[in-house]
């Protein structure tokens, strides 16, 4: 009698339970508070405080990971029941538990049904109960001879006994073949395992790489393009900054320029004040040796004066006596003589007065002559003055002009002194004159004072604009930091990111190592078919042998039922051997498309390793592009910014140009108003008619002089278009400094609006950066 074959329960055993505390689903309801579920043999029954609360039977159910730590039963006429576990592994674990209770219940349940094994002992009669025995049937007398008969009989039984022998072996065979399918079928159960392990893994494996792929990709975009526009943001901005800096050190290079130029013309102003003051000095104690000497020469013109008197006395009374002599002539001659005795005394007192003439015309002469060497010494020293000042300023020419006419001046108020000398009725109005102009030159003076008042006020004012250029610098210097500050931040979050990167090859990594495993299993699985398919022959061709000892013993009835017994054995073992083979060749057969997927996923893997070198090819080269940009504007700025130096140098030039020129226009302005004036003071006398037809024509004045040589001067005409020219040229200048002004008011409203965008472009990376951690700590859960 055959023994029954080994069943899957056997194998794996019955008493293969789990346990655990869960959360449980039952239908649609919510999720209640945890339980304890047991599993125990086909049957999961769940208890909460000691008591049961619900209980599935797993016969014919299916087992579904729904998601990382949820395992989903639907069994047949039973609602879906859903578990909640703490952790993926656990939720895989119980998945495997189930399926292979799953498995154990249907082979059980297919055994019974189909085995044609499975069956009570008198089911298939035995060949000793069909065929009884020999023995007692006829029993052979004791004694007797033995006969053809029983010999045969002897054989038979001998032959019997073989083949119990041989069905013995073939027992042990079958039973050997049982256990051998056993571990087969065990086999067969643990590769399944491992398939819908593999299968399950690939799945997470694959969702978890399309959502990190997916998240990666969507990472890398916003990062790329955020990149790209804080890149060109902070690049624009570091340009506007290094522009505005270098315009504001330029405006600090120019103004600390005007400054030094304004320091140096106050000490010009200041030299030339005291230049002026020793000159105005220099012409008061001129004035006031003119003075003296006018009054040494009125002193001794009164004393000519009386001479001449007493001459004209003596000349009156010689002519009287003359006429009286005359009358008296012819009276008497000692009367002639005594006459002409008085009229030597009278010779006599007219040679005396001229030698006095003459006298008082040398002294004239020397006074004349010591004037001279005054205004020559007074020449020789505005000359040496000029030529001093030309030395140190531009502006040597006006000034060489004024000492010029400062000397033609002298020279007006020597022939001056001269006909005054000459004329004693002009004497009276000299004193007053010389007075007018000593007051008009205090006048020009303080002009000249308040003029330099107001020019240290503007050096006052443009300095406190230094001031205030030099704390918007450091403002801008302050801003730059940040702004540097700013991009440090930027360059951390690009090595955030190319760390992600890293992270995400060291995930392909792992995924390549996973896959390296997977193939390692399904070469053992190869093998462990290979093995299978060996011993499935070695089986076939015992069974071939066994058919062929059955042919052998077919001529006996209880053979051809035992013959018939093994061959349904047989050939139900050999269905089953077959059934395996296609159940593993389906298992080849799915392993092999898992190696196409997993081929399929390299190539994906590869081919978006090729898309991030193209990207990371393609960010390097728009850097490089936005560098190069940058550094093309920045040497455009530095261009146009060198341009604006040369045209405000060449400004400062012209503007410097025009002061001068409006300096010697008021110059200028100064002395024709003086000599209005002095016109304006003797036209009065020419109108009353003072001086008849036959009176001598008096000696022009020095007012009249000086109105001629206006009237004659050649550069008055020039002075209304120099007049014109400054003022077109410091309109110019005005505008050009609001422009300026301008500009600089927009480049500030631009960096404001620069520093804005980079704030705001900050705070979008943090944000982003944020939810990018809020999703990976999402997909950790």
């Amino acid at each position: 009698m055959p023994s029954l074959p080994a069943s899957p329960l056997s194998a794996r055993g019955l008493d293969e339970s789990i346990s655990g505390d869960v959360t449980y689903r039952l239908g649609g309801q919510f999720w209640p508070s945890r339980c304890f579920a047991k599993l125990h043999g086909d049957l999961l029954m769940l208890q909460r405080s000691g008591r049961q609360q619900a209980a599935v039977s797993l016969t014919g159910a299916k087992v579904e990971v729904t998601s990382q730590c949820t395992v989903q039963i639907e069994a047949t006429g039973s609602p879906s029941l859903s578990l909640r576990l703490n952790t993926p592994e656990e939720a895989m674990r119980w998945c495997q538990v189930l399926r292979r209770a799953i498995q154990r219940s249907r082979g059980f349940r297919d055994l019974v049904c189909s085995s044609p094994l499975i069956s009570p002992r008198g089911a298939s009669p035995s060949p000793r109960g069909a065929s009884p025995s020999p023995r007692g049937a006829s029993p052979s007398p004791r004694g007797a001879s033995p006969s053809p008969r029983s010999q045969a009989n002897a054989e038979e039984e001998e032959r019997m006994d073989q083949l119990q022998a041989q069905l013995r072996e073939k027992e042990a065979a079958a039973k050997a073949l049982g256990e051998a399918q056993n571990a087969a079928m065990a086999r067969a159960d643990a590769a399944a395992d491992a398939k819908q392990e593999a299968e399950v893994r690939a799945k997470l494996a694959e969702q978890s790489l399309r959502n990190e792929q997916g998240l990666r990709d969507e990472r890398e975009k916003k990062l790329q393009a955020q990149a790209e526009e804080e890149a060109a943001k902070c690049k624009q901005q570091v340009g506007d900054m290094q522009i505005e800096l270098a315009t504001q050190k330029a405006e600090v290079s120019s103004l600390q320029t005007l400054l030094s130029t304004e320091v140096e013309e106050r000490k010009v102003q200041q030299a030339e004040m005291q230049s002026h003051t020793h000159a105005h000095q220099a012409l008061q104690d001129m004035i006031s040796a003119l003075e003296k000497q006018l009054s040494d020469v009125q002193r001794r013109k009164a004393a000519a004066e009386h001479r001449f008197a007493a001459e004209e006395a003596c000349r009156k009374a010689l002519e009287e006596r003359c006429a009286g002599a005359e009358k008296r002539h012819h009276q008497d001659e000692q009367l002639a003589e005594s006459l002409a005795a008085s009229l030597r005394e009278a010779k006599q007192c007219l040679a005396s007065a001229e030698a006095g003439r003459e006298a008082v015309a040398d002294q004239a002469l020397v006074d004349e002559r010591a004037a001279r060497r005054i205004a020559e010494t007074a020449q020789k020293a505005a000359q040496d003055e000029a030529e001093s000042l030309q030395a140190r300023l531009s502006s040597a020419e006006a000034k060489a002009n004024e000492a010029e006419a400062r000397a033609q001046e002298l020279q007006k108020r020597l022939a001056a002194i001269e006909s005054r000398a000459k004329k004693a009725e002009q004497a009276p109005d000299s004193p007053r004159k010389k007075a007018e102009q000593a007051e008009l030159a205090r006048k020009e003076v303080e002009s000249r004072n308040h003029e330099l008042q107001k020019r240290l006020a503007a050096a006052e004012a443009k300095a406190k604009k230094a001031e205030q250029l030099e704390e918007a610098r450091k403002e801008a210097e302050t801003r730059a930091q940040e702004m540097q500050q700013r991009l440090s931040y930027l360059e951390a979050e690009m090595t955030a990111v190319q760390q992600a990167a890293l992270a995400c090859k060291e995930a392909e990594k792992h995924f390549q190592d996973v896959q390296k495993e997977e193939t390692k299993k399904m070469e053992a699985i190869q093998v462990a078919r290979r093995d299978a398919e060996a011993r499935v022959s070695q089986l076939q061709n015992q069974v071939s042998s066994l058919e062929t000892e059955l042919a052998r013993a077919k001529d006996t009835e209880s053979l051809q039922e035992v013959h018939l017994a093994v061959q349904h054995d047989a050939e139900a073992r050999a269905t089953d051997l077959q059934r395996q083979l296609s159940g593993m060749e389906t298992e080849l057969k799915e392993v092999q498309q898992l190696r196409s997927d997993k081929e399929k996923a390299e190539e994906k893997v590869r081919s978006l390793e090729e898309r991030l070198l193209v990207l990371e090819e393609g960010m390097a080269s728009a850097k490089a592009a936005t560098e190069a940009q940058a550094q093309d504007q920045v040497q455009d700025m530095q261009r146009r910014l060198e341009a604006a130096n040369r045209r405000l140098l060449a400004e400062e030039n012209c503007r410097k140009v025009a002061e001068e020129r409006g300096d010697g226009a008021e110059k200028r302005l100064v002395e024709a108003e003086k000599q209005l004036e002095t016109l304006a003071m003797q036209s009065p006398r020419r109108l009353s008619g003072e001086w008849d037809v036959e009176s001598p024509k008096p000696v022009p004045s020095e007012a009249s002089m000086s109105t001629e040589t206006y009237e004659n001067h050649p550069h008055i005409p020039q002075e209304g278009n120099d007049m014109s020219q400054l003022h077109a040229l410091l309109a110019a200048a005005e505008l050009k400094a609001s422009e300026e002004s301008r500009a600089r008011h927009t480049a500030q409203k631009q960096l404001i609006q620069a520093i804005k965008a980079a704030t705001a472009a900050g705070a979008k990376m943090k944000a982003a950066e944020m939810a990018s951690r809020f999703e990976r700590g999402n997909t950790t859960l």
